[in-house]
């Protein structure tokens, strides 16, 4: 299963639909076929699905049901291995791990009600995009792949049961109309629905240190972003929109921000570049950290870019 799926997304439900229904909706979409339900098949692996034809040449989506709500823990290796196995081999798709589902809930700054959604969903639709085992094919577009899934999705919020559509890479969960509006804007202006896509998220670092993420570049091949400033000198408005611009910029121009560059912020304030292999926060990847250069003694905890193997390690020592 490890690498078989390239982008995923899904939508929350509070009552599982059939694939007749999803086949409806799905109607402007080439659905190919169905597959079968393995008979001994363990519903983490997949269960009867549509497929519906990829636009880039051979991928194609598989779409199915799971009557039951979203795993956000990984399972054990012994009361339940299927699960357990099907998270480390990257089975609801790539850059999903576990807990993104509270944590989506938890951070829902742009739909305040995404908490509500996560404690009413009773099941979820799954989509997972796949090129089988001819692999990605060469000049692959993961955007347009994402973009490919967020249509789906939108068509299968139409039903009445679904609730969100939820980006469990990019800890994000919109409301229909939020998708609605960025697939037209995106249609109308060639703007990325970025933020269906990706979250950003508030944390304390210290007691005057906060830490502002956004999660979910990896979709595109990019690191995430992180943003350390002390609370008292920044809004958290202003940073966030700091966030998203930069995110727009990488995912146009690619990953071009290197250790030492340094790019205009808030408050007409540089902020330094730092890459960091392990982000502050979960989930574990590689981020840009950007650090505002306005003065302020920072902190060892921002400053440190070394691997978390390195991290744990020094940890150990220190106990």
């Amino acid at each position: 299963m490890e690498g078989l799926f390239s982008q995923s997304a899904y939508i929350l439900v509070y009552q599982a639909p059939s694939l007749d229904e999803l086949a409806e909706v799905l109607g402007d979409f080439k659905i190919e076929g169905r597959t079968e339900a393995p008979p001994d098949g363990h519903w983490a692996l997949g269960g009867a699905s549509l497929i519906v034809a990829h636009p880039e040449g051979p991928g194609r989506v598989l779409i199915d049901v799971v009557d039951r709500t979203w795993p956000d823990d990984m399972g054990d290796p012994v009361q339940d291995p299927v699960l357990f196995a099907a998270w480390s081999a990257g089975g609801f798709g790539p850059a999903v791990f576990p807990g993104n589902l509270e944590r989506a809930g938890k951070q829902a700054w742009v739909w305040r009600q995404a908490s509500g959604a996560v404690r009413a969903h009773r099941a979820f639709v799954r989509m997972r995009s796949t090129f089988g085992e001819a692999g990605v094919p060469e000049g692959h577009d993961p955007k347009a792949e994402l973009l490919f899934l967020t249509k789906l999705g939108a068509a299968i919020l139409t039903l009445q049961t679904s609730l969100a559509f939820f980006d469990p890479s990019g800890e994000a969960i919109r409301p229909q109309e939020f998708v609605d509006q960025a697939l037209a804007y995106e249609a109308a202006e060639g703007v990325a629905p970025l933020d269906v896509w990706t979250n950003v998220r508030i944390g304390r670092l210290t007691d005057d240190w906060v830490l502002m993420d956004l999660v979910g570049m990896s979709q595109l091949g990019l690191p995430d972003i992180e943003a350390c400033f002390k609370a008292e000198q920044y809004t958290f408005e202003e940073v966030d929109t700091f966030l998203r611009q930069v995110a727009e910029y990488v995912a146009d121009a690619g990953d071009v921000l290197g250790a030492g560059d340094a790019v205009p912020g808030p408050k007409d304030v540089t902020w330094e570049v730092l890459r960091a292999e392990q982000g502050l926060n979960a989930p574990p990847r590689a981020t840009v950290r950007l650090l505002p250069e306005d003065g302020i003694e920072r902190t060892r905890q921002v400053m440190d870019v070394r691997p978390m193997a390195a991290v744990i390690e020094a940890a150990q020592a220190e106990f």
